[in-house]
C-alpha cells in the first residue's frame, strides 16, 4: 500500500512540476515579447565616458532620422519593430577626454570607445541579430624631434584595449588547456 502511495505522490509531483515548467515557459515568452508583436525588444543607445563630454549625431530606424546630441552619460531608446537602426556619434571638444558607444538590446550588444581630439562611431543592426561597427578616432602631436606621439587619452585607450585582448586570450587558454 506505501508502494502505491509513493509511486502517486510521485506521479503528482512530476505533473505539477512539469505543469509549472511549462507555465515558467509561457511566462517567460509573454514577457521577453513585451508589447511588441514580432516579440524584439527596445534597442538603447547609450553615450558614456568622461562626464561632460559633447557628442552629436544620428540615428536611422528605417527611414526615419533623428538628430541626437548632448554631453555624456547620455542615452536613447529605440522601438525598432523588426527594423533596422544605424547610428552614427562623433566626439566633439578637448582631445583628452573619452566618449564611449554602447548599442545595447535583447539580440544586440557592440560597444566603442573614441580617444583623441575627434572620433566618429558607425553602428548598424539589421533588427536580426546582425550588427556591424566602424569607429575612427585621431589625434597627433608633433614631438620636438618630429616624431609623433600619443595624447594621454589615446595611450589610456590602448592599454585598455591592450588589457582587454590579455584577458580574452588568457580565458582562451585556460578552455583549451585545462
Amino acid at each position: 500500500m506505501s508502494k502505491v502511495r509513493s509511486s502517486v505522490l510521485a506521479v503528482a509531483v512530476s505533473t505539477v512540476l512539469s505543469l509549472g515548467n511549462g507555465t515558467d515557459l509561457a511566462l517567460a515568452q509573454a514577457e521577453r515579447a513585451g508589447g511588441n508583436s514580432d516579440g524584439r525588444g527596445d534597442v538603447t543607445l547609450r553615450i558614456q565616458g568622461d562626464e561632460g563630454t559633447r557628442f552629436s549625431g544620428a540615428c536611422s530606424v528605417g527611414g526615419e532620422r533623428r538628430e541626437i546630441s548632448g554631453q555624456a552619460p547620455e542615452s536613447f531608446e529605440f522601438d525598432l519593430q523588426g527594423r533596422s537602426l544605424s547610428c552614427e556619434v562623433a566626439k566633439q571638444g578637448d582631445g583628452s577626454n573619452e566618449l564611449t558607444v554602447v548599442l545595447d538590446g535583447e539580440n544586440v550588444y557592440a560597444e566603442q570607445s573614441l580617444a583623441g581630439e575627434q572620433g566618429t562611431s558607425k553602428m548598424t543592426y539589421d533588427g536580426n541579430g546582425s550588427i556591424s561597427t566602424m569607429s575612427s578616432s585621431s589625434q597627433t602631436t608633433m614631438g620636438k624631434d618630429g616624431g609623433s606621439s600619443l595624447s594621454k587619452a589615446e595611450e589610456k585607450a590602448l592599454k585598455n584595449l591592450d588589457d582587454r585582448i590579455g584577458h580574452r586570450v588568457d580565458d582562451l587558454l585556460e578552455r583549451v588547456m585545462p
